[in-house]
């Protein structure tokens, strides 16, 4: 009974906080993989059923209120989550893991995403989630020569598609322990403008698992450990179009396969020394290694090219994030956060002429602070400007520095 009233007390100083956000994760250093919060949803679907009855707006710029979505509940005897969330954020393209186009798009520029799916409910003594994500745009031009009826219609095409699914476990009691899995993958067509087809995928996937356990000590501390896998494949062929010389398109310029593993491993502490105070620090190792193959056809070889063996390996040993929340007025909370990755990148580079390799070390680090404002049902968490504490408001310091009061914003409001 004693280690029970523990688990109790410590969850709900734990949930004190927990309809927030994205912002509010953010802003307490990234760390939504050891806190609990609404935004586990998209990380752990197993927490979907814990909260219904939410609407939740996000902003950020420069894509201003690029997020709504509502979680809907269903149901009284065996009640069920559906969760359905629409963004007007920018169009998802292929690239590769340095964040180059796979696809030369001429005339597709559309928005492509459709929708965010969540489904939550109980299965015997725990919670089940379900996550979908689907992300579609296509367009297809037919061009033909007035001028020429012996020229056949041309016909255009280029279309993307992305489909990420996730299923999670949570322990349905105290939500202990959260495990999840996550698969996506994609395609597309690329066509130039004279309908030439110009690349096409090789491979475009990715897979992880991860989990965390709520570990009580004692009615201040609870620690986290937490564990991820992870495993990609992005890839693509290139044909070589020549229209002077007629080369025959069907052959390939080159071929590009990029295979990635990461895996994270840590462990966090949430830290309640006082009422309406939530401090966090997560210590842990990420890894992750890309390798990247180039092998061009055998008329580019002979014209002087080689193929290219590459690995990229980067090591964060540790990275360590720190996240304070405290209670300011009963209607604003001040919140401050901090990481560091002490990385170490090392990069690989082979061919038939010789190797290359580099390393460097280096600290990657960042600062956060924002507020969480509350009244009633609504729940508002920002990711503040740092020049507004500085500075202060233009219409006092008379200072332009401030351009955006906040880099982010959440609205959340309980439907109850």
């Amino acid at each position: 009974m004693k280690t029970t009233g523990i688990i109790l007390l410590v969850l709900m100083a734990l949930c004190a906080g927990a309809f927030a956000s994205e912002t509010r994760t953010l802003v307490m250093g990234q760390n939504d993989g050891i806190m609990v919060d609404d935004y586990n949803m998209y990380r752990f679907p197993g927490r979907t059923f814990d909260y219904p009855n939410l609407a939740i707006g996000e902003f950020c710029a420069p894509d201003d209120f690029y997020q709504m979505g509502i979680n809907w509940k269903f149901g009284d005897e065996n009640p069920w989550v559906l969760a359905t969330h629409i963004s007007s954020l920018s169009p998802l393209v292929p690239v590769d893991y340095s964040g180059g186009s796979l696809a030369d798009f001429d005339i597709l520029y559309d928005q492509n995403h459709r929708i965010d799916l969540f489904y939550g409910r109980r299965l015997g003594n725990n919670n089940f989630g379900f996550s979908f994500e689907f992300v579609r745009s296509a367009q297809k031009e037919e061009l033909s020569m007035v001028t020429d009826p012996a020229t056949p219609t041309v016909t255009v095409e280029e279309k993307f598609s992305y489909m990420e699914f996730g299923i999670g476990l949570t322990e349905g009691s105290s939500g202990k322990w959260d495990v999840a899995a996550n698969f996506g993958f994609g395609t597309w067509t690329d066509d130039d403008t004279l309908g030439v087809k110009e690349t096409e995928p090789d491979g475009l996937s990715q897979f992880s698992l991860e989990g965390r356990y709520f570990w009580v000590k004692n009615p201040t501390v609870t620690l986290v450990p937490h564990a991820g896998l992870s495993f990609g494949k992005r890839g693509v062929k290139e044909f070589a179009v020549n229209y002077i010389d007629q080369v025959d398109t069907t052959l390939l310029d080159r071929t590009t396969s990029g295979s990635a593993f990461g895996f994270d491993l840590g462990l966090g502490m949430n830290y309640t020394s006082g009422q309406n105070m939530l401090a966090v620090c997560d210590l842990g190792i990420m890894y992750q290694k890309v390798s990247t193959d180039i092998e061009y056809n055998q008329n580019y070889i002979d014209s002087g090219y080689v193929n290219v063996e590459r690995e990229q390996k980067n090591l964060s040993i540790p990275y360590i994030k720190l996240g304070f929340e405290a209670e300011v007025f009963k209607w604003m909370d001040v919140r401050l956060g901090a990481t560091t990755y002490w990385n170490i990148d090392k990069n690989e580079l082979q061919t038939v002429l010789g190797s290359s390799s580099s390393t460097t070390n280096w600290a990657n680090n960042d600062t956060y602070m924002g507020f969480g404002l509350h009244w009633g049902n609504l729940y508002i968490d920002t990711y503040t400007d740092p020049e507004l504490i500085l500075d202060g408001f233009n219409f006092i310091s008379g200072s332009d520095d401030v351009e955006d009061m906040n880099a982010m914003v959440s609205v959340t409001y309980e439907m109850f």
